[in-house]
């Protein structure tokens, strides 16, 4: 096209790794600086690299590889990411982020054993851009778009609150409308009924992680949901779960549709506990690049 200008990533770049933060500098509370390790942020540091935002790539992680990111001013970056810092002014940060989210940098991993990106890899990576004024009006839109959807996000967040504060009020308490005419009856309404989370559930089954490659045994491809996808999918950001190969007999059995619940059970963290769910609505099996998900 007209004006648009093919470049190595390593003439628009210098690249380098980030660095494992030391224990002795890390802050337990959010008086520090955010330490962001491979595609999420993991604490609070006494230092930061780097006064203006990044653009990383994460250079290994099971399911991140290849995720671009921008990360805000004054953090950590730890040694899962490759910064890139830029070498003249023909390139707009923001521009460049967009393009990969969508060009898919995961093509670039030669790991065997783990999943990597390595620096080498993207300086020889040749990419063509416009004009640096047309770049910054594509970055300009789509942050104006990013900026409603997260002031969406919010609305949503504030929204599950109150339907959270409304479940309590009315199942937890018992001040649900018309209660004081109710009698209580060994601890619940009377007629309602106690049973176990497994008596009214159709079916339920842990679930599976498959395989990095296809082969013969592990021969379906399906998404898996992970307890940290959980908020990403609920957001409506269907495209980051992991892709992974299964077993037919693995997937059949815990392949999912419409209405069912998704329910974490391991992982967690500091700042997120065990419990995170998820129900399975139309808008995010439809909203996949393909149509089938497997639980994890």
């Amino acid at each position: 096209m007209k004006g648009w200008e093919e470049f190595r990533l390593g003439d628009l770049f210098s690249f380098c790794y980030g660095k494992m933060p030391e224990s002795k500098n890390l802050v337990f509370d959010n008086s520090g600086f955010p330490i962001y390790s491979g595609y999420r942020f993991v604490g609070f540091y006494k230092k930061y690299m780097y006064d203006k935002p990044k653009l990383i790539v994460v250079a290994r992680g099971v399911g991140g590889t290849g995720d671009v990111k921008i990360v805000p001013s004054k953090t950590w970056i730890t040694n899962l990411s490759i910064i890139f810092n830029q070498k003249n002014k023909s390139s707009n940060i923001k521009y460049l982020y967009y393009f990969f989210k969508s060009y898919k940098l995961r093509f670039l991993d030669t790991g065997s054993a783990q999943s990597q990106i390595t620096s080498g890899d993207l300086q020889r990576l040749k990419i063509a851009v416009p004009p640096l004024p047309i770049q910054r009006k594509i970055a300009a839109i789509l942050s104006a778009c990013d900026d409603l959807i997260e002031n969406n996000n919010r609305r949503i967040a504030i929204l599950e609150k109150m339907a959270e504060e409304l479940y309590r009020e009315w199942f937890v308490r018992l001040r649900f409308p018309g209660h004081e005419k109710v009698k209580i009856v060994k601890g619940v309404p009377e007629g309602w009924k106690v049973k176990r989370v497994g008596e009214i559930l159709e079916y339920y089954i842990g679930g599976g992680w498959g395989e990095d490659s296809q082969d013969i045994n592990h021969s379906v491809g399906a998404f898996v949901i992970r307890g940290t996808d959980i908020p990403n999918l609920k957001a409506g950001k269907y495209d980051f779960p992991p892709f992974r190969y299964h077993k037919a007999s693995n997937y059949k059995s815990r392949s999912m549709k419409p209405g069912d619940i998704v329910f974490e059970v391991s992982g967690g963290s500091k700042d997120q506990l065990l419990g995170r769910s998820l129900l399975i609505t139309e808008g995010i099996f439809k909203g996949s690049s393909k149509n089938s998900f497997f639980e994890k």
